[in-house]
This record gives C-alpha cells, structure tokens and sequence, in this order.
C-alpha cells in the first residue's frame, strides 16, 4: 500500500457546495490589497473574487456565492515523484468524498493531462457516492497538479456534482493559462522555501539522461531529453521541428493491470489529439513491432483534419515482457507534420531500447 506524503495530507480541501452559471471573460488577476496573490502566474474569470488566502493555501476565490463554490490554489514541496505521489493524493480525495482507494494499476485512468507551455498538468475528476453518505446531494472534485521544479502547485474546486457540471471548462481554462516559466514569488515568509531553480536544458551534445529502467537506447539526432521531472512519467524527450515547433515523447511505465480494461486507454488517447470517443475496440488498430527483447505494438491516432495547422497526430508503442510486472508506453505527440515526419526515428528509438526489467 502506497504511504501518503505528510506534507500533501497538510493540504485536506475545503468541502464546499457548488454550482453558478457559466463565466465568460477572462482576465489577468489583480489581487486586491487584503488578498495579494502568490504571483500572476494564472487567469481567472472576470467574475471571481479574490479572497484572503487561508492556513496552507496561496490563493482563492468566490466563484459563486450562491451556491457558494470556491477555488483553492496550494503549493506544496514535492517529496517524490511518478505515479506514486499522484495515488497518494487522489487517494486522499477519494476519501473525501466517501469513495474507496483506488489501486496503482487503476491510476491513470483517473489522471488526464493536460499540456502546458513547458510542462503539463495532471487533471483529476472525482464524483462520491450518490446520494452522499449523509444524504445530502452526490459531491465532485475537480482537482489539478502541476509539478513546478521541486514544488507542485494544487488548484482544487468541490462541490454537488451537477451544479460544478458548468464550472468544468472554468476549471480547465484557469489551469491551461498557469505559466511555468513565470518568476518565483519571495516566499521568504512562508513555511515552504522557493522553488529550486530549473536546470538549464542540455546541449545537443551534452551527455544524455538516463531513463529509469532502460540501461542503454539510441536517441535520433536532435532530440534531446527535458531534465524537468513530471508526474507518471519515466522520461519525457523533446522533439524538435521547423521554428518554434516541438513535439514530445513520453515514457511511463505502469502495472500490467493498467491495459486489462482497452477502452478507456483509447479514448483518453484519442482525446489528446482531439478525437471523439469511441466504443469501437477495433478503432486504432494495434499494428505488430518487433522490439529486441520482445514484441510490441504501435497504435497511430490522427486528428481531425478540420484542426488545420493546429491537427495533431500520435503514435503509442507499448509493450510487456513475459513475467515483468509493468507496462512501458511510448507516446509521440505533437504538430501532425512533425510527428508524421518522426516516426522512423520514433520506430527506431523504441528499437534500439533495453530494459532493465524485461
């Protein structure tokens, strides 16, 4: 059983009634002089108020008052890394809402990310009991993680389920516009230090990283691996293009339960290249790739050509060695023309790996 990080059960959320209507405007935010914020690192809707931040919380706001619902944003020191971290806390918040712990292998089906400029951050969507246990409506959690160097930045709204429904794309709005790359807040009166700064990115010469639990690989000309550590990952490897594109390839690795039930696996990687989803198993077929310890697979996801110069493409490798007990998955993500012109070297990264663990 994974051991819950003392630092992350200091963070417990304010449980709190939700629902409003829709907000439209988005601005920069301006804290008043009773709420200063941490930093303008993010951007709220126009018709949240900013309130005097609690114990353990860097900022907050009224986005309702009646119902009343409440946005919370916490840092915290990270103390680990990977799946780990993740499980501990959506498992704490799973207990907050009556629900039982879910299990590693089950993990990443709770977890979506979503990308950031530098970065990515991990949204959780929780809904407990319904009724909840004290009879009152069935509580959401909309909650998000965005590892930030040494510290991860928490954003969490809870509420009655139907009324946070139309707070979601909000939510969602306020977490995509956080900036990685803005400058560190003095937190010399917090209890927390500063966050570390970030290592410079390696030189296409420079030595390369190392990949938890692959002793040796071939990296294609120009990639390069991202020193910044993120949440579910063993590695993410950056690949460049033409100007200021770039796409990326994450590696993870996760229990062999992680690919027992398909569908939700699909779809989620469908919906990173902004596909619908689909209750066709058969969608995205599994074409056959030979690796040199064993067999794998690759499944190729291509955007809606309606995207125009913003369609993506995707292609997921991923293959389990006879009595491991993980999974290792390769995913190239990026601009359609980039990873399309990629996936020789894609196909020959994946190749040219050896596993510690096969």
């Amino acid at each position: 059983m994974t051991k819950t990080n003392p630092l992350f059960l200091a963070l417990a959320s304010l449980l709190l009634l939700a629902g409003c209507d829709r907000d439209d405007g988005i601005r920069t935010y301006n804290a008043p002089k009773d709420a200063p914020p941490p930093q303008e690192r993010w951007k709220v809707p126009s018709t949240w108020k900013a309130l005097t931040p609690g114990p353990m919380i860097k900022a907050a706001y009224q986005v309702s008052i009646d119902p009343p619902i409440k946005l919370t944003v916490s840092q915290v020191t990270s103390m680990g890394s990977g799946a780990a971290t993740v499980l501990a806390n959506v498992n704490r918040w799973e207990g907050q809402l009556g629900l039982p712990k879910t299990s590693e292998a089950n993990i990443a089906k709770l977890v979506t990310p979503i990308p950031l400029e530098g970065g990515e951050a991990l949204l959780i969507d929780l809904k407990g009991p319904d009724p909840a246990a004290d009879g009152k409506p069935q509580q959401r959690m909309l909650a998000a993680m965005v590892p930030d160097g040494e510290q991860i930045w928490v954003f969490k709204m809870t509420g009655a389920a139907d009324q946070l429904e139309p707070q979601k794309p909000a939510f969602e709005g306020v977490v995509k516009s956080f900036h990685l790359d803005a400058e560190p807040h003095d937190h010399s009166a917090s209890a927390n230090p500063p966050p570390a700064p970030r290592a410079a990115p390696p030189q296409p010469d420079a030595q390369l990283g190392t990949i938890p639990g692959i002793s040796s690989y071939t990296l294609p000309e120009g990639w390069r691996i991202d020193p910044q550590p993120r949440q579910m990952r063993e590695a993410t490897i950056i690949v460049p293009g033409s100007g200021n594109e770039a796409g990326e390839l994450v590696v993870s690795r996760l229990s062999v339960n992680s690919l027992a039930d398909l569908m939700p696996n699909l779809n989620r990687w469908r919906g990173q290249v902004k596909l619908p989803a689909t209750n066709d198993p058969g969608a995205n077929a599994p074409q056959a790739m030979a690796l040199a310890q064993g067999p794998g697979v690759i499944r190729d996801f291509e955007g809606p050509e309606s995207a125009g110069a913003a369609r993506l493409r995707q292609f997921v490798a991923y293959t389990q060695f006879p009595q491991a007990d993980r999974i290792w998955f390769f995913r190239l993500v990026g601009p359609y023309n980039l990873v399309t012109r990629s996936k020789p070297q894609f196909e020959a990264f994946v190749k040219s790996l050896k596993f510690d663990d096969k």
